[in-house]
């Protein structure tokens, strides 16, 4: 964002060191006011001077980077990502992170198509290779770096199972992960053991708001979202109004207080809209 939009100069870092930066960056909590969150996600964004000493690998920019991915800002992440050209491997590793949550994996794995040298792991080598629908290379180079010893025996056997489901049909489901990444639950959730998202770092959320997540699975996601500033309140509007509950309590009373209210604002019926705000 430049100074125009941010009101932030350019030289707003350009005499601080890049270390403390990035170690201030690192350590700044969630802030809990709305106003604050939306000023430090902007600070995040804003186009600056390079600080003192700053280096080749440009820490200080994913430091940024990672704090919007903190905070499940993952729409402003990967804009500022894919500014950045987003074809250095630090860089390709967070998009890739973010287009996995998303849903928009297709155009990450093109571009790992094109330079395959910036694959974060094996792994996403194979599962991009799958994806584009190179199934018969996607198994060779499994077995490959089976052979090298590059992949772990919990990843190999997921991936095993993402590439040929059927051969596991009668063996039980894999233990949890030891550490989860997106690509591990995305390809948890293509086997049929999707991991639930509710005790799962925030960023998590994003992916129930995609078109293959049932509506609650939507809902719940994106009240969790907007509540720190992840996601415009507009997209909470279309959702609370996208169909009619077919349930009563819990979400449901929300969402069917929310449409009641809608329905008053669009009538611009003042006497209804004070009944149903409350």
């Amino acid at each position: 964002l430049p100074s125009d939009v941010t009101g932030l100069p350019r030289n707003l870092w350009a005499t601080s060191d890049e270390a403390t930066l990035v170690t201030l960056t690192r350590a700044q909590a969630t802030p809990a006011l709305p106003a604050i969150q939306d000023f430090f996600v902007v600070l995040m964004l804003a186009e600056a001077d390079p600080p003192l000493g700053a280096g080749p690998n440009g820490a200080l920019f994913l430091a940024r980077v990672d704090k919007l991915l903190d905070q499940a800002a993952l729409q402003e992440a990967q804009a500022l990502l894919e500014q950045a050209g987003g074809e250095i491997p630090d860089q390709f590793r967070r998009l890739f992170d973010v287009a996995l949550l998303t849903g928009t994996e297709d155009s990450a794995c093109r571009l790992m198509q094109e330079r395959p040298s910036i694959a974060p792991t094996f792994s996403a080598r194979i599962f991009c290779l799958a994806r584009n629908g190179d199934w018969a290379a996607a198994a060779l180079t499994l077995n490959t770096h089976r052979v090298l010893g590059d992949i772990s025996e919990e990843d190999e056997t997921l991936v095993s199972r993402f590439l040929d489901p059927d051969l596991y049909e009668t063996e039980g489901r894999l233990p949890p992960p030891t550490r989860l990444s997106p690509l591990v639950f995305r390809m948890r959730e293509a086997i049929g053991e999707a991991i639930l998202t509710d005790n799962l770092p925030l960023a998590f959320a994003h992916a129930d708001l995609r078109d293959t997540a049932g509506w609650k699975a939507q809902l719940e996601a994106a009240e969790r979202l907007v509540q720190t500033g992840a996601i415009d309140a507009n997209i909470m509007q279309e959702l609370y109004t996208s169909r009619t509950p077919s349930a009563s309590g819990g979400i449901w009373d929300r969402v069917e207080a929310f449409q009641r209210f809608d329905v008053a604002m669009q009538a611009r019926d003042p006497r209804a809209v004070a009944l149903r705000l409350p």
